[in-house]
Parts: structure tokens; C-alpha cells; sequence
């Protein structure tokens, strides 16, 4: 394979080639995107950049449009993004989508957490999962979790990690490849 054909094509967990400029198409960006996320994010792997085009297609970017229309109407807002990388098939999941139900609900051994987290409680578990259901019974009973509320310049969220850190612009180089991305709802940003 060719230096120019493998920045484009890797092989998924099946073996089957995978073209990065099918990926960024499919997320509705331009091919040029490739290019930009590995400028914003020198060294990262084929897969890490598989996986951040889909979620920042997905979940983030949408999420973030949220939290800024949101605000932008004058509304008290706050983000979060729950960072902790799973232990489970050799970490292959990372921080994947639903991780943080078992911690929202204490639930480390639910089928979902055996799934997603794997058959041995790590011993953060149960820290992050009291701070995050601390943070979120003090958001249903007061209206604030515990961090400032996220605005369009300080753009402060909290990170759900061990330990639990805030963050400040949590999106900003997939932010800035999304603004000039032409896809619907990328101009509120």
C-alpha cells in the first residue's frame, strides 16, 4: 500500500478496508476534514480518528450545538462529557456511548456494566459513580450540579473522569472543523 493510500484506507476489526474519505463524507464533511482532525490531534491512529468523526458526527457536536442554543436563549446550561476509558476487551470501548449509566445509577453489577465495564468492578468505580450521582441529585434539586454553567466563551464543562476535572472548550478544534462543515445547524455555533 501506497504512503497516499494509507492515510485513506485502514482495515476495520473485520479486516475490510476502510476509506477515510468515505468516513468523512458519510458525516457529512468535506474530505479536507481528514486533514484538519489529524492537524488538531497530531499522531492519532487510524481507529482513534475513525472513532472521533463518528462521534463528533453522533453524539458530541450535537450535544455542544445543544448546550450553545441553549445558552445563547439565556438559559442556565451545563455540559459534561464522561471521559473514563472502560477496562473491558483490552479497552478497545474507551469512554463508548452508555458507559455512564452504570455510574449514573450505581449499578456495577448490571448486565449492561458486565458488558461495558467487565466482570470486575475497577476500583474508581464507585468514587466517580457517588460524584456523578452527587452532581446530578444536586442538579434535580437545585437547578445547578456543582460546576459554573457552560457559555459561548469560557465554554466550561465538567469531565467526568478520576478524578472528576472541568474542561474549557471542551470541542474546540472539532468546533471549528464543524463551523465551516456547511452541515445544517454547524452556523449556531
Amino acid at each position: 500500500m501506497s504512503g497516499a493510500q494509507s492515510i485513506r484506507h485502514v482495515a476495520d476489526r473485520r479486516g475490510r478496508s476502510v476509506d477515510r474519505r468515505d468516513t468523512a463524507r458519510t458525516c457529512g464533511l468535506d474530505t479536507s476534514a481528514i486533514r484538519d482532525y489529524r492537524t488538531a490531534n497530531p499522531g492519532i491512529a487510524d481507529d482513534d480518528l475513525h472513532a472521533m468523526f463518528f462521534s463528533d458526527a453522533l453524539f458530541r457536536i450535537a450535544a455542544l450545538w445543544c448546550a450553545e442554543a441553549s445558552a445563547g436563549a439565556g438559559r442556565d446550561t451545563y455540559l459534561y462529557e464522561f471521559a473514563w476509558p472502560s477496562p473491558a476487551r483490552d479497552g478497545a470501548l474507551r469512554a463508548c456511548h452508555g458507559l455512564d449509566v452504570p455510574f449514573t445509577f450505581d449499578t456495577p453489577h448490571s448486565p449492561l456494566a458486565a458488558d461495558l465495564i467487565g466482570p470486575e468492578v475497577p476500583a474508581d468505580f464507585v468514587p466517580l459513580s457517588a460524584a456523578m450521582r452527587s452532581a446530578f441529585a444536586a442538579f434535580a434539586t437545585t437547578g445547578a450540579p456543582g460546576w459554573p454553567r457552560f457559555d459561548s466563551i469560557e465554554r466550561i464543562h465538567r469531565i467526568w473522569k478520576t478524578p472528576p476535572a472541568l474542561g474549557r472548550d471542551p470541542l474546540s478544534a472539532s468546533r471549528r472543523i464543524w463551523q465551516g462543515s456547511g452541515v445544517p445547524g454547524a452556523a449556531i455555533m
